[in-house]
């Protein structure tokens, strides 16, 4: 019974097939990939005003952010990949304890990346420079993190336990504020902790039950944009009112991607995309561009947590990129010609680390790039070329099993 639940939406006969292997979407690792790039990008990127507000467009006295709409696309493409990824676990024979357990421990390993990252670009101080502060962050990150699939024995527990004398050496000499928050610390990977575990929660029961998936995106947004949301209700909470993580807009952009992954997964028909998924997105882009109009004339910011406005105009843009890589990997079949960002997208966390280990390198030697290509359309062509580089090397590694897996 509970089977025919989870699987609702599809014909007996995918069902059957559906519930021996759930398959796996290229296109969102060629999204993915692609969102990491970018990350690398505007983070590498600097230059003058006409080069940063190239990046920008301006709605309303508000200020439309490239950077910040990819980490929204960032959180919807998490939150697709959570019932596929739960469902592999459920089909291996995982207990619904053992699903929670992993996703808790995955979770915790964001928080501790974002919390380290987060402390590396607010350094204060120390008995190390911030560049051997990054250097060794990233380096015991990945001797606890690594793929460790050709390592067994005392061997592999030796790396373990050695990158975590090194992450206790850098919380130890870290100058911490007394009015330090660890939950509120953690960075844009905090943030994906975070909603990845409330996510995960609510979908390790929900499973690809279409109905119910609509009904928690349905009562998600009606919380959200609600005037009880509104309430500063942690602040009744008194000394614990620091505990509320993240604003609840994050939250709701993984529950968006969650449901969309569950209907992907209802119509998925390649062979006539057109006449299933193909209406259904459209009718998703119209709805965001319809709910993008509406906060935008009810809300002056876009960016403020309280505005539904900012939520729906990443969806169009989400659901426009998304129904471009479907259609380009899953149905037209060009799946080589984007096989580098494919794979890119498989090894996100490894790409994002390998590029603050570049960075803090080349501080640390002393290496910097002619003045022209810090001005201009140049810091474009020389931002472009380092991220490659970044995709390249991390790419690299992880063919070598140098690579992050939480």
């Amino acid at each position: 019974m509970a089977e025919s639940t989870a699987y609702k939406g599809k014909s007996s006969k995918n069902i059957a097939k559906d519930a021996i292997k759930i398959p796996r979407l290229e296109s969102l690792d060629v999204f993915r990939g692609l969102l990491i790039f970018l990350t690398i990008f505007i983070g590498d990127l600097s230059g003058p005003k006409d080069i940063s507000q190239f990046f920008c467009i301006e709605i309303n006295g508000s200020r439309f952010n490239l950077g910040d709409l990819i980490f929204s696309c960032f959180l919807l493409v998490m939150g697709m990949a959570v019932p596929y990824a739960l469902e592999k676990r459920r089909q291996k024979g995982d207990s619904l304890l053992s699903v929670l357990f992993h996703v808790v421990l995955r979770t915790f390993a964001l928080l501790v990346m974002g919390m380290l990252i987060f402390k590396y670009h607010f350094f204060n101080g120390g008995y190390l420079s911030q560049e051997w502060f990054g250097i060794i962050m990233v380096i015991s990150l990945f001797l606890i993190w690594n793929e460790s699939s050709n390592i067994k024995g005392c061997f592999f527990w030796s790396i373990k336990i050695l990158g975590a004398l090194l992450l206790s050496v850098l919380l130890w000499q870290y100058k911490w504020p007394e009015s330090s928050n660890l939950l509120n610390e953690c960075g844009m990977l905090g943030i994906l902790g975070w909603s990845y575990l409330i996510c995960s929660v609510i979908f390790l029961f929900v499973r690809f039950n279409l109905v119910l998936s609509l009904l928690v995106v349905a009562l998600a947004l009606l919380f959200y944009m609600s005037p009880v949301n509104q309430i500063p209700y942690w602040e009744y909470i008194g000394q614990f009112s620091n505990l509320k993580p993240i604003e609840g807009i994050y939250i709701v952009f993984a529950l968006i991607g969650a449901t969309t992954g569950v209907l992907f997964f209802c119509f998925d028909e390649k062979s006539c995309f057109f006449k299933s998924l193909f209406p259904i997105l459209c009718g998703l882009i119209l709805v965001s561009l319809a709910g993008a109009y509406w906060g935008t004339n009810h809300w002056s910011s876009l960016r403020q947590q309280i505005t539904p406005s900012w939520l729906f105009l990443c969806n169009v843009v989400f659901f426009v990129s998304l129904t471009i890589f479907y259609w380009l990997i899953e149905v037209a079949g060009y799946k080589k010609v984007f096989s580098f960002l494919a794979y890119a997208g498989t090894a996100s966390l490894t790409c994002y680390l390998i590029f603050y280990l570049c960075h803090c390198i080349q501080t640390l030697i002393g290496l910097f790039y002619p003045k022209v290509l810090y001005s201009g359309y140049f810091s474009l062509g020389r931002a472009f070329l380092f991220s490659m580089i970044v995709l390249l090397i991390a790419c690299s590694l992880s063919k070598l099993k140098v690579k992050i897996k939480i």
